[in-house]
């Protein structure tokens, strides 16, 4: 039976630009570091927070600095979210492609670089429990010793959901995500991107889609979801 893994961030949620203000701000509080736009291509959209902030500081964190120093960082990502209300909400279409999946009963899973504050902030925010059991919901919980484009995180979904790679569909936006799930070997890796240049032009790659509303009907088949 085949399974469909989502990341989180720019693909469920676009999120992107909160992240970039939020990083921005926390690099020059915290270490004096001014980031540009190739910064976050390749040292931070889709990488975990130790990569994150050993490339900020050139040094690494213990687990306890890095849980604490990320804590701050998605306080202020949380705050300028919440204050978004218009822009507070899934990705457009998803919510529609999620019921359909769960309707015919499609294995579902989130995989995604965050630490579990953010994961509870989401779960919370988006009511993604309706959708997703919380044992196929895989965030950095400490044990992800490589991250994205490591395809690790990709793994542990195969897993918790019992499927293999062939059996896979995986919806991602950054580079480093698309790194990782192309070199999971899943069957399907789809890139979805709010802004036409982000989508990156990658082998491997299958489809290259805006959101959630035009699913290609090659997916729909694979995923039996007709109606």
């Amino acid at each position: 039976m085949p399974g469909v893994i989502f990341d989180f961030n720019g693909t469920m949620f676009f999120d992107d630009d909160k992240h970039v203000v939020s990083w921005k701000e926390f690099a020059e509080l915290k270490f004096r570091v001014t980031l540009t736009d190739e910064d976050f291509d390749e040292h931070i959209h889709g990488h975990n927070n130790a990569e994150i902030l050993s490339f900020l500081a050139r040094r690494s964190f213990t687990k306890a600095e890095v849980f604490q120093l990320a804590k701050e960082k998605e306080l202020l990502y949380q705050k300028l979210c919440e204050r978004d209300t218009q822009h507070l909400h899934l990705s457009p279409g998803l919510e529609a492609f999620l019921t359909i999946l769960k309707k015919h009963n499609v294995k579902l899973a989130i995989a995604t670089a965050s630490m579990k504050p953010n994961v509870d902030w989401y779960i919370k925010t988006f009511d993604l429990l309706r959708f997703f059991k919380k044992e196929n919901i895989i965030y950095d919980d400490g044990t992800l010793d490589r991250g994205k484009p490591d395809p690790l995180i990709y793994q542990r979904a195969f897993k918790a959901l019992n499927i293999t790679p062939e059996e896979a569909i995986i919806f991602e936006d950054s580079l480093s995500g698309l790194q990782s799930a192309i070199t999971s070997k899943a069957k399907y890796v789809i890139s979805i991107s709010d802004r036409k240049n982000k989508n990156f032009d990658l082998p491997g790659i299958k489809y290259r889609l805006n959101d959630f509303n035009d699913i290609p009907q090659e997916i729909c088949d694979f995923l039996k979801i007709n109606e």
